[in-house]
């Protein structure tokens, strides 16, 4: 008989081997029904329970060796590796630490999965702590470098990170999940090119490691180069159907790029999966705010607010949903509660100076914008909402100095230019305000963009008050160029040849403008002593003549 449970033995031991491990378990089962107390045989059965994720048979196999042989550090260490799997980080720590001081003291590995455990509890400290030691027993042991690295990523000390990095792939180049961590080391500290290589090389040593397709995939969102990124996070998710995150970049993807059905739908497959992702609840939230469906939204937010309470930036879009739907009390109360979680979040900061000066109260928003450049001297919403508040008060030099600030930073900042123009024109400064309201025309045009119409209008207005009534009538008839239908420039443009005493070119645009918007011109035109049906009587026999 002990020769049969011998061979059983060895034959579960090469099974094992090969990657049978269910072959393997069905022998060591025989073994330790022929011999019980067979220690070996309950160690190495937990080992094949484990490689099958079958965690709960593990642990009870590693359990009844420990209790044959209770100086087996192996057993502690390996019992400790499958708690920490399921999420038992406390129980862990304690077989970790029981192979180290019983029974391991010298063992690099029980180290460094001591180092895990206490990484997944956010003790990175003593998790700093054990990676160096076992770093110190075995200076070749590659994983302690890695996983010491990834404690620096989370303490946001990148430069150390990279280094650790940098020592693991010394020892081993093709370490692919060193190559990927190297990736977030480098775009951490906005080094996106090395970056991007750093992830290209994981994919190159393992084009199934899903970790780094993820990993570049979100690099392209944040660059915007959103096409791109969908490919990569498709490719992930061929790798693995049920990789949230992923799916939720994706859904981020397909957003920027204005596809909003697609990311709908890749927010809600997130969702399918685990109904409690908050990115995908709150990025749900966002794409209906955007639509204007607030009260929709909100019950995204309200759910995502469920899965965590304290999330500032899901609580600040709520409260922007409420704003949007005129609740500004309801606004506020949620804002502030904000600002109780983190005193310096810049953003409900700026949107409670915004929600102030939405109802006029312009002194209170002037200290809530400064409070928010103070925690961000260069946040721009806050600098044009403080600038937009001295406007208001009349304080212009004030006004001035905050949009100037914008365009120190950005001389392309669109609100900066806008409002320097405003400012210029309201202190009767009509040729600065020009210059400011061309230069952001010629800005968007040499890019390829609609310039906004408030500015071709402003501009039309700035070159009348200089008495550049031509100059003016080219700025309005930019504007029907761009918008055919807009009876108001029709309306101003005939103002402009009426008073340049151009009378034909300004009956043919107080026809357009009647003929677009005749409820708001008629009396307009009849306030002129003109005839409504008189002036559309001659245009429609000036157009009889014309196809004549």
């Amino acid at each position: 008989m002990s020769d049969d449970y011998e061979l059983w033995f060895n034959e579960a031991f090469d099974k094992g081997e090969v990657g049978n491990y269910r072959g393997a378990i069905e022998l060591y089962k025989k073994v330790v029904e022929a011999k019980p107390d067979y220690q070996a045989a309950w160690f190495n059965m937990g080992l094949m329970h484990s490689n099958l994720a079958e965690f709960d048979e593990s642990i009870e196999c590693y359990k009844k060796a420990i209790e044959l042989d209770p100086t087996d550090g192996a057993a502690f260490d390996n019992l400790g590796y499958v708690y920490n799997k399921i999420g038992n980080y406390e129980e862990s720590i304690r077989c970790h630490k029981e192979a180290i001081e019983k029974r391991l003291p010298n063992a690099a590995n029980a180290w460094n999965n001591l180092g895990i455990a206490y990484h997944n509890v956010n003790d990175f400290k003593n998790a700093e702590d054990a990676y160096k030691k076992a770093i110190e027993l075995d200076p070749d042991f590659n994983f302690p470098y890695r996983n010491i690295a990834d404690v620096y990523i989370d303490n946001a000390e990148y430069e150390l990170a990279e280094q650790y990095y940098k020592k693991a792939l010394e020892i081993d180049a093709e370490y692919v999940s060193a190559w990927n961590g190297l990736g977030n080391a480098y775009w951490n500290q906005n080094n996106h090119e090395e970056a991007k290589k750093a992830y290209n090389k994981a994919i190159e040593l393992d084009p199934t490691f899903k970790f780094a397709w993820k990993n570049m995939g979100d690099l392209l969102v944040e660059f915007g180069e959103n096409d791109e990124a969908v490919e990569y996070y498709l490719k992930t998710l061929d790798l693995d159907t049920g990789y949230i995150s992923a799916l939720n970049g994706l859904g981020n993807a397909y957003y920027n790029l204005g596809d909003f059905e697609n990311a709908r739908k890749a927010y809600e497959k997130t969702l399918d999966i685990d109904p409690n992702y908050k990115f995908a609840l709150r990025n749900l939230g966002d794409l209906l705010y955007d639509e204007g469906s607030y009260q929709q939204a909100i019950g995204y937010y309200d759910r995502a607010l469920e899965v965590d309470p304290d999330d500032v930036v899901i609580l600040n879009s709520l409260a922007n949903c409420y704003y949007g739907l005129d609740e500004f009390s309801k606004a506020k109360e949620i804002y502030e509660k904000a600002l109780e979680i983190e005193p310096d979040y810049k953003f409900a900061m700026a949107n409670i100076g915004n929600l102030l000066y939405a109802q006029g109260n312009y002194t209170e928003a002037v200290d809530y914008f400064k409070k928010a450049t103070e925690i961000d001297a260069d946040y721009a919403f806050a600098i044009n909402g403080l600038g937009n508040t001295y406007l208001e008060l009349g304080e212009y030099k004030r006004a001035s100095e905050s949009y100037q600030r914008l365009l120190d930073n950005n001389p392309e900042d669109e609100d900066g230019l806008i409002n320097m123009g405003v400012v210029h024109s309201r202190l009767g400064e009509y040729s600065k305000s020009i210059e400011f309201y061309s230069k952001l025309i010629d800005l968007k045009e040499a890019k390829g963009k609609t310039p906004p119409r408030l500015v071709i209008k402003n501009l039309a207005l700035s070159y009348s008050s200089l008495g550049e009534l031509n100059k003016a009538a080219e700025s309005y008839q930019k504007i029907i160029n761009l918008w055919p239908e807009d009876a108001e420039a029709h309306y101003d443009l005939e103002m402009c040849y009426k008073k340049l005493s151009e009378d034909k070119k300004a009956e043919a645009a107080f026809t357009k403008a009647l003929q677009f918007d005749p409820e708001t011109y008629e009396s307009k035109i009849r306030n002129e002593g003109l005839s409504p049906e008189e002036i559309l009587g001659r245009q429609l026999l000036k157009n009889f003549q014309t196809k004549k």
